[in-house]
């Protein structure tokens, strides 16, 4: 509250007022009385008051000096004081100001207390725990009473004029304690009221930061604070306040938001000024190369600061056509470049922006390189159930299908292929829209099967290794290259139930070729054919060297094959 607000709540009580209350004219002068008098004369000693009486007032020297020993007064300046007596000697009546000032200084402190008006004073020295007041008498002000909040410089009080609340008073011990900082409260609370009254949502108003945050500053609106949180700073990324306000600073602030029953104010900075988002669909359109800073990296992207107030998303996907792991095997933060504008969400704040699009694809560099029956010689990468992924170059990468791995049966990739081995492939298809390529082994050994088909037939004897072994025969290698199934069936004459027991991989054994599958590259053998297909061809070889014996023979054959046939031979 300021002076004139407290007189017009308070009563005004002040030393000229409670002097009145005491004040003699002098006509009935007596002991106790305070009179008003005029200092005609300053001794060394004492000072001489006229009081309008034929006898002069004396007033000792000392109670008219202050701490310091200097005189508070001067000839001409009029002064109260007690009435005291008269001296025997000259008639000369004996005054006293220091008492005169300590009566008047307890009433009004004891109506001050008693009514809860503030008084004024002088802090005059620092104490053990706080402060003097000289407010006629001495007065204790506690340090946790001098100001709202914590005191810096305590001596910048010394000397300095203000008003005080009494909170205690003894009387008997001469005890006073005061407060400034109640004084303070109540200025505070009335300017608080005042200016909620005044404050509006939407209107602009003059505060002064009181302190800074980590999340925001509290600004004095005149009695009341206000939250400017960080977000309503800037439209651009602020990391702290302190990037742009200084404590004590004043600024133009727009009420936000009012509450009245917690008394709390949201403020905004930002807000005075137009926001950014409303055209960034206009001056940042789909399809467009824009230049922007790199504010920030995440697992996820980059963050690129187009200007104040607007950020686009770099997605990790759209950084390099090559697979990186984290953003900054691209861009560091504090780069400035260019990048292409690929979505735009006004109503949500988002841009989406690529980088990687303003590069060639490699995709599109390998397909205008490469076409359908080229070889290729990658690597692969990944392998699964159903086939096994290999890469070419980075960004470009196809499918192996289990089933152009080999044209043997195989039950998993893995069998033939590991990550990280590198292989030679045919491309099978290319699907532009897609994006997608095929590939395959087996389709590499298409010359071999040729060479072979036209090199054997059915019937043929060959030498065979045994490669993998199965619950339905076994796998041999006829010719590098070239694998093909002997059925269980085909083993042995006799019965097999476990074909492990009676072969094993690398075994080298003879097998008859029993057929040809020149679409699907495939061969079946047979391993008890071969006796048989042996005793034909001795039969055959003895057949021409005697004809006669040539039909006997085939007879003979024909038993072989159909051992339960009867048929009697005659020679």
């Amino acid at each position: 509250m300021t002076e004139k607000e407290i007189s017009e709540t308070q009563p005004s009580y002040d030393w000229e007022s409670l002097l009145d209350m005491y004040y003699s004219d002098g006509k009935e002068l007596s002991r106790g009385k305070i009179i008003k008098g005029r200092i005609v004369k300053i001794t060394s000693s004492y000072a001489v008051v006229d009081i309008g009486l034929k006898s002069d007032g004396i007033v000792p020297i000392e109670e008219l000096k202050d701490r310091n020993g200097e005189l508070k007064v001067k000839e001409g300046n009029e002064i109260y004081a007690l009435v005291e007596g008269r001296s025997v000697k000259d008639g000369t009546v004996q005054l006293s100001k220091a008492k005169a000032d300590k009566i008047i200084a307890w009433d009004i402190v004891e109506r001050a207390y008693k009514h809860g008006f503030p008084i004024r004073g002088k802090i005059i020295e620092k104490s053990n725990n706080g402060f003097i007041v000289d407010i006629g008498i001495p007065a204790i002000l506690p340090k946790s009473h001098a100001d709202l909040v914590p005191i810096k410089n305590e001596d910048s009080l010394i000397g300095k004029e203000f008003k005080f609340k009494v909170i205690e008073i003894n009387k008997k011990n001469d005890k006073v304690i005061i407060s400034r900082k109640q004084i303070l409260k109540e200025e505070k609370e009335t300017r608080k009221r005042r200016t909620l009254a005044s404050l509006k949502e939407g209107k602009i108003v003059k505060g002064k930061i009181t302190s800074i945050k980590d999340f925001g500053v509290f600004v004095d609106l005149g009695g009341i604070e206000g939250l400017l949180h960080i977000n309503d700073i800037s439209w651009g990324r602020i990391d702290h306040p302190s990037e742009v306000f200084t404590e004590n600073q004043e600024i133009d602030v727009m009420v936000l938001k009012i509450d009245p029953a917690n008394g709390r104010i949201s403020l905004g900075y930002k807000q005075r000024f137009p926001d950014p988002w409303e055209s960034a669909d206009k001056k940042y359109p789909v399809g467009s190369r824009v230049k922007g800073k790199v504010v920030s990296l995440t697992d996820f992207g980059a963050f690129i600061e187009l200007e104040k107030g607007v950020e686009g998303l770099v997605h990790i996907s759209d950084l390099s056509w090559k697979n990186i792991k984290h953003p900054k095997e691209v861009l560091n933060v504090g780069d400035v470049g260019e990048f292409i504008v690929l979505d735009v969400k006004k109503a949500k704040r988002r841009i989406a922006l690529g980088l990687k699009q303003l590069l060639p694809s490699p995709w599109e560099i390998f397909i205008s390189k490469h076409k359908e029956g080229d070889i290729v010689r990658g690597r692969i990468k990944n392998i699964t159930d159903f086939g096994a992924f290999m890469e070419i170059e980075e960004g470009v990468e196809g499918l192996i299908h289990i089933s152009d791995i080999s044209w043997s049966k195989i039950d998993h990739p893995s069998e033939v292929l590991k990550p990280g081995m590198e292989t030679e492939a045919v491309i099978l298809s290319i699907r532009k829209e897609e994006k997608k390529i095929s590939f395959g082994i087996k389709q590499l050994s298409e010359a071999i099967w040729r060479d072979f088909f036209n090199k054997y037939k059915v019937g043929d004897i060959v030498e065979t290794k045994i490669t993998k072994i199965v619950n339905y025969g076994v796998f041999v290698e006829v010719i590098p290259g070239i694998e093909g199934l002997v059925h269980k069936s085909q083993l042995s004459e006799e019965r097999i139930d476990n074909i492990s027991e009676h072969f094993h991989i690398g075994d080298i054994k003879e097998a008859v070729i029993t057929k040809i599958d020149t679409e699907a590259m495939k061969i079946a053998l047979s391993f008890k054919a071969v006796s048989e297909e042996l005793r034909r061809r001795e039969m055959e070889a003895l057949s021409m060297e005697r004809p006669d014996l040539r039909k006997v023979m085939e007879r003979k054959l024909r038993q072989i094959r159909n051992p339960n046939k009867r048929d009697n031979l005659k020679i």
